[in-house]
């Protein structure tokens, strides 16, 4: 009978490896500074204290924000967006000018770039104003920070530990 299997043993062999010994850092994940920043317009106030835990998209700083800047670039949008509607009016009643068709495809880049500029001046704001992620308050200069400097800190509740490891250790 070859179906029989056979109830002995199997041997292993175990080698006692050596332990692998680490040092590292315990480090936050993400650390944000958040800097006074004139361009957006005068700092007010922080809306958070010192150690405070924040989630993101929480209110940390209160800028008087220049409305004027923001209305502007909306009105460059919208502005840009007319110009491009005209020309594709225009091309419906001249299907066949070319000079036409140079027009619109310059006056998209320009809608674009007008619309790019919008969005980036409200990422500046968001970026300068919003909790981007949760974590703790930590605060530097406060209200007292001068152009540039830094307001406060946001520190990532997430740690994560660096360290190195020799490729001699990779497989262990």
């Amino acid at each position: 009978d070859n179906d029989k299997k056979s109830d002995g043993y199997d041997t292993y062999q175990v080698k006692e490896e050596s332990p692998l010994n680490i040092s590292g850092k315990a480090s936050p994940s993400k650390i944000k500074t958040y800097n006074n920043n004139d361009q957006l317009g005068d700092l007010v106030s922080t809306l958070v204290e010192d150690g405070e835990k924040v989630k993101q998209g929480d209110t940390l700083i209160n800028y008087n924000i220049n409305d004027q800047k923001r209305q502007d670039l909306s009105s460059k949008v919208n502005d840009a967006q007319n110009v491009v509607n005209q020309d594709y009016q225009n091309i419906n009643q001249q299907p066949n000018n070319n000079d036409l068709q140079k027009k619109l495809n310059q006056d998209l880049n320009a809608l674009n770039e007008a619309q790019k500029e919008l969005s980036q001046y409200t990422k500046q704001i968001n970026d300068s104003t919003y909790a981007s992620f949760d974590g703790v308050i930590e605060m530097d200069n406060d209200t007292d920070a001068a152009s540039g400097e830094s307001i406060l800190k946001l520190i990532a509740n997430e740690t994560q530990i660096k360290s190195s490891v020799s490729e001699f250790d990779v497989n262990k």
